[in-house]
């Protein structure tokens, strides 16, 4: 009947306890932990978009917004509240990072990332045939080599902070703080990568 109606249908997922309707949701929306459950949420929703829904001061800060970035979640907000009309700061925030979002949001999220990480703190996600994002978990700026199976990219760019990288047979080295996120888009990807999968 929602659908009829022009609407979305979202439910509140916020502790997962009855995965079995996630199906019949075009959107997936959390009140907590999604820093436990992001995994659980990004698997689960697959292609749906997921969205936070901030309850706390803290949820209102980067720290907690760049955690959503590794799967592609967008940080929710409450427009009533005026948090965003009266405090310039969250906006920058928002437009530095929601753009990014949308864009592997709609990239589409791949179980199968075709990369890897030499370090076990850097996590690699893939997203669509030409995004991956990089994830440091540990409380210590890290380096890690990032290889991609049987792909060759001429080139990246991170499209957070705008900085590029070169590729050498397959593999390029990237340098991350302690729980950075990096979004990087692929750059010289041959037609055929997308007919891989």
């Amino acid at each position: 009947r929602m659908r009829k109606q022009g609407k979305f249908v979202m439910a509140n997922m916020s502790v997962l306890p009855f995965p079995f309707a996630t199906h019949l949701l075009d959107i997936h929306g959390y009140e907590w932990n999604i820093e436990r459950v992001a995994v659980a949420a990004r698997t689960l929703a697959y292609h749906k978009p997921v969205v936070t829904l901030p309850l706390r001061p803290e949820h209102y800060t980067e720290a907690w917004i760049r955690k959503h970035v590794r799967f592609a979640i967008f940080p929710g907000g409450y427009g009533g509240s005026g948090k965003f009309a009266k405090d310039p700061k969250l906006r920058a925030i928002y437009k530095k990072y929601v753009p990014v979002i949308r864009d592997l949001a709609e990239a589409g999220w791949e179980p199968i990332t075709l990369a890897r990480s030499d370090d076990e703190h850097v996590y690699v996600e893939r997203f669509g045939r030409q995004y991956l994002t990089l994830l440091n978990d540990s409380p210590d700026k890290r380096t890690a080599v990032i290889t991609l199976e049987g792909l060759r990219p001429a080139s990246s760019r991170d499209l957070v902070t705008g900085r590029s990288a070169a590729w050498r047979d397959g593999k390029t080295t990237v340098t991350l703080d302690a729980e950075d996120v990096a979004v990087v888009e692929l750059e010289g990807l041959p037609r055929s990568f997308e007919g891989r999968i």
